[in-house]
């Protein structure tokens, strides 16, 4: 018969292990309802109606972060920080991008419209 040593684990070392188990599974589950819901949320998943709402949003966000950082500035003299690389990571915060370029678009079609109804 051949003798197979095991190494001996302690009761702690075995809980500590069951618990790193469960939290990793924990963790992969949540990471993929994470992916799912943000494929979910992506532009070419969501609908008119979703759509619009987040322009909205969106939209309303980038004015008040705008007008806050502005406000802030003309308070604070000392402010010594480039304003306009303010209000540039303020537009391409998060998802805005995206929204900002629906606004340039319909601000292009609203200048079309008035350029050739003149």
């Amino acid at each position: 018969m051949t003798n197979i040593v095991k190494e001996k684990i302690s009761l702690s070392d075995y809980i500590d292990f069951k618990n790193n188990e469960s939290l990793y599974k924990n963790e992969t589950q949540l990471n993929n309802e994470l992916i799912k819901k943000k494929k979910e949320k992506e532009l070419f998943n969501l609908s008119i109606n979703e759509i619009i709402n987040n322009f909205s949003k969106e939209f309303i966000n980038m004015l008040n972060d705008i007008v806050y950082l502005i406000h802030n500035h003309y308070i604070k003299k000392d402010n010594n920080e480039n304003i306009f690389q303010e209000i540039i990571l303020i537009l391409i915060k998060d998802e805005r991008l995206i929204y900002l370029g629906i606004f340039f678009i319909l601000l292009s079609f609203f200048f079309y419209f008035m350029d050739i109804s003149n």
